[in-house]
């Protein structure tokens, strides 16, 4: 047999589920609580610092709560949560700190126990409420969707036609007859004075005589006061008296009969308009080759006219004609109105949303003071719902939200509706007249599937639109969207979980697929030319590891990270890449538990911040993503920081701690309650002292005068008493400073079974024996081996390091650099082994070299 050796150079390969034959080198059974990191190997994941404890109003208050963030400045670092009750509640998680004490503020929040407000808030009773709404935030507001909330418009209102008639005089001729004649039977005329005649009496023709005369004849034949008239500058205008009944007119004037005109509710051009009539008046310009060219006019008055002094019914009727809504109602195949019980009911166009069912909008009016109010959305200006239609999400529910291309975007089932440019809270033409670049946008996809449209990516490209069957990309062709340019295309065609938003990564858009029993995650690359985007499964080597039921996917762009997690449980999955920009050099997928059961996680400024439960307790999280392993660095940062404990916490944070010299025992005082089951720690550290608490960095800093009595970086043992109270040996008093508590967690990697390799070739069939296995171990604490047979639940302690006097008093009992051999031989497929440590120390993988025995059994390798 010969003697062979061969090495694995990292283990950042990660989490894979294929068999060990098909395993890479770097790749392992299983990582808990590890981190792999491209420069300093696989590591022991940081601890989790606690922060605060937030408190329920009622018990039972956060359950299927919708739990959200919004983060703003350095020190304004936000978590809020929705409860089913409709009440909303928003934390500062970068506490204050006072004599060591962290308080997380809860921020006001005006109007929130306003009636519409907590309606809105409120998830049907149907529903659990943790998928019921969606949040965005731009600058200093953050608007709520509530995806089961049918969008309305304000209600119309009934407007009747043919009910109003203008008389507008074109000319003024002598000696000619103004007639005026109204439902065929009552009449109106005017005789002007002959030239002679006005030359007699010192003043010409006026429209105010004629519009006058024309007045009291009409009113000295309206017996029955059916009509108001009421005579303006240069027209006439004339209304039925209840403002319903109909009625038709005819005029004639002048001396070829055309000096008079009149028109009711639509005119061919805008040049028969009256330059003086009633304020209000509208009137639509109708366009008979194009029905969608139609618009109408309102009449705006602008009060009196310079220099006039005659009666107030005159001057009232100055202003100008500007484009308004208009109206709808059924007609006929020649375009006449419809009328029913003898009466043209047509509805005015709705001036725009129910804005207590749309988005509601937060928005900060001071550090830890909020506001919450419906959105002051842009009414409807013009047109009617043929001309200016309503966006398609009326009338549905608004499922997500988002800014793009500068422009507010809704999505709702199979529709895209985009605001106008600029102008977020408007959602209307400008006009019916012309199609701006700037005006709204709205798309709807097009697919033989159903198509259910959740969440949308922002991308070079375009916008990534995910139904739960398909995907899309909406862009244009120019780069800017608008009502003319803008199209959308599949792209792809994969399943999609409609509860958990795609999110992008930086490199790829990161999406969720469950099937069966598990979860996949997917990659998209987005590419241009009418291509179709690139996914991938992310997952594939890890298949079957994520479990089917989790709830959430977030992402550390900065880092190259993604995770995913259940609600209400203590189980974190994450997957770590690294790409130098053409070539991914590492994939690993591994696994945290976290003492709790997770409400909510977020990533804030490479920290994942979140809530976890404890019994009855809500606890406020960080977990700091990036890792100190310089060793210059690490004894230059409060322990809290580097030490490797769970719901970790300065002892003065806790309180006094109290001596019995009976005992022999100082009692540790806690900020929370002891969790059950676990093992807390105690550790001495170099002393510290308040911080500025300016973010999550500089909660605590090290006091420029140390205690000299402590020689920091000891573990101190912990007895916990039937109360649950923490217990070390020794008088501790005052040291609340010098001392840094919390749970410890493991660190564990299985190894999977090693066979002898030639280039891409695994030698499975020969007769292996492994001697021994060389470890590269990097700054590190105690590392801890276990090995069990084959077949076997029992593992045996076989090495470890930490080596007794391998490191200086008062420096963090580490090891920079060293090689740990551990004694094996067993053949290959014997045995397992596994890496453990609980120590509250870094510690970091580099590499392993195993040594052996190797036979082909007599024959050759071809």
């Amino acid at each position: 047999m010969a003697a062979v050796t061969q090495t694995i150079p990292t283990f950042l390969g990660g989490v894979s589920k294929q068999a060990d034959i098909k395993k890479q080198p770097g790749q392992v059974s299983e990582i808990l609580n590890g981190y792999p990191d491209p420069t300093f190997g696989l590591l022991k994941r940081n601890g989790i610092q606690f922060i605060d404890l937030i408190t329920e109003n009622t018990p039972g208050e956060f359950t299927d709560g919708h739990w959200f963030n919004i983060s703003r400045d350095n020190d304004e670092r936000y978590i809020g949560v929705i409860t089913k009750a409709g009440n909303i509640r928003i934390w500062n998680t970068v506490p204050t700190i006072n004599n060591g004490v962290l308080s997380v503020t809860e921020a006001t929040i005006a109007n929130k126990t306003d009636a519409d407000v907590v309606s809105y808030l409120t998830p049907p009773v149907t529903t659990t409420g943790i998928n019921d709404f969606h949040t965005f935030s731009y600058l200093d507001q953050t608007y709520i969707i509530n995806k089961n909330k049918t969008v309305n418009m304000t209600a119309k209102s009934d407007y009747y036609l043919r009910t109003r008639a203008t008389v507008v005089i074109g000319s003024l001729d002598y000696d000619s007859y103004y007639a005026v004649l109204l439902n065929g039977e009552i009449g109106a005329l005017f005789q002007t004075v002959s030239e002679t005649q006005a030359e007699s009496r010192g003043y010409p023709v006026t429209s105010q005589e004629i519009l006058e005369g024309l007045r009291a004849s009409l009113e000295a034949a309206d017996t029955s006061n059916a009509f108001t008239i009421t005579p303006y500058a240069n027209s006439l205008e004339i209304e039925s008296d209840d403002g319903q009944t109909p009625f038709t007119i005819e005029v004639v004037g002048g001396i070829q009969g055309v000096s008079l005109t009149c028109y009711q509710d639509d005119v061919s051009s805008s040049a028969r308009l009256a330059a003086y009539t009633k304020p209000g008046r509208r009137v639509k310009i109708t366009n008979s080759i194009d029905e969608r060219a139609s618009y109408y006019v309102k009449f705006n008055s602008t009060g009196v006219l310079p220099g006039d002094t005659s009666g107030v019914e005159i001057t009232a009727g100055s202003g100008f004609w500007e484009e308004a809504r208009g109206w709808d109602i059924d007609t006929d195949d020649d375009g006449n109105p419809i009328a029913t019980s003898g009466e043209y009911i047509a509805q005015l166009a709705s001036s725009g949303f129910d804005a207590e069912t749309m988005p509601y909008k937060i928005v900060s009016t001071n550090t830890n003071a909020f506001s919450i109010s419906t959105e002051t959305w842009a009414p409807r200006l013009t047109g009617n719902d043929y001309g200016n239609p309503v966006p398609s999400f009326v009338g549905g529910a608004i499922k997500y939200g988002l800014i793009y291309s500068n422009r507010l975007v809704f999505l709702t089932q199979d529709t895209i509706s985009m605001s106008v440019a600029k102008d977020f809270e408007n959602f209307f033409f400008t006009t019916a007249q012309t199609v701006l670049a700037s005006d709204p946008v709205d798309v709807e996809t097009s697919s033989s599937k159903v198509s259910n449209l959740f969440c949308a990516v922002p991308q070079a490209q375009g916008l990534v639109l995910f139904s739960e069957y398909e995907q899309y990309l909406l862009y244009s062709e120019s780069g800017i969207i608008s009502p003319s340019d803008v199209i959308i295309r599949t792209i792809s065609q994969y399943e999609s979980d409609r509860t958990i938003a795609a999110q992008d990564t930086g490199e790829f858009i990161s999406f969720v697929s469950k099937v069966s029993g598990s979860t996949k995650l997917l990659g998209m690359q987005v590419r241009g030319n009418l291509a179709a985007a690139e996914v991938s499964e992310i997952s594939k080597v890890a298949s079957g590891y994520l479990p089917k039921n989790l709830h959430n996917l977030i992402v550390n762009v900065q880092d190259s990270l993604i995770a995913l997690y259940s609600i209400d449980s203590n189980e974190l999955y994450l997957h770590k890449y690294y790409s130098s920009g053409q070539e991914t050099l590492m994939q690993a997928w591994f696994k945290w538990e976290i003492i709790g059961n997770i409400k909510y996680l977020t990533v804030i400024n490479n920290y994942l911040v979140g809530i976890v439960k404890n019994g009855n307790e809500h606890k406020v999280i960080i977990i700091d993503t990036n890792q100190t392993l310089d060793p210059v660095e690490v004894d230059a940062t409060p322990a809290i920081i580097t030490t490797r404990l769970d719901q970790s916490f300065v002892v003065k944070y806790g309180g006094t701690i109290t001596y019995n010299s009976t005992t022999n025992k100082s009692t540790i005082p806690k900020p929370y309650t002891h969790v059950t089951g676990k093992t807390p720690v105690v550790i001495t550290a170099q002393t510290m002292e308040d911080g500025s608490a300016l973010n999550y960095n500089t909660l605590y800093d090290l006091n420029a005068v140390p205690d000299p009595d402590i020689t920091h970086d000891l573990i101190l043992e912990v007895e916990v008493d039937g109360s649950g109270n923490w217990l070390v040996l020794g008088d501790w008093t005052g040291k609340e400073y010098d001392l840094v508590a919390g749970y410890e967690f493991n660190f564990e990697v299985d190894l999977p079974r090693y066979f002898y390799r030639t280039q891409n070739n695994v030698d499975w069939t020969a007769f292996l024996t492994i001697a021994r296995m060389k470890f590269d171990v990097g700054f590190s604490g105690a590392v801890n081996f276990y090995i069990n047979r084959y077949g076997s639940i029992e593992w045996i302690y076989i090495a470890s390091v930490q080596n007794a006097g391998s490191y200086l008093s008062n420096s963090t009992p580490t090891i920079n650099q060293t090689t740990l051999t551990v004694p094996i031989h067993q053949k290959n497929t014997n045995f397992n082994l596994k890496i453990n440590s609980n120590s509250p120390f870094p510690v970091s993988l580099n590499s392993m070299t195993w040594e052996g025995q190797y036979s082909p059994r007599y024959y050759r390798r071809a």
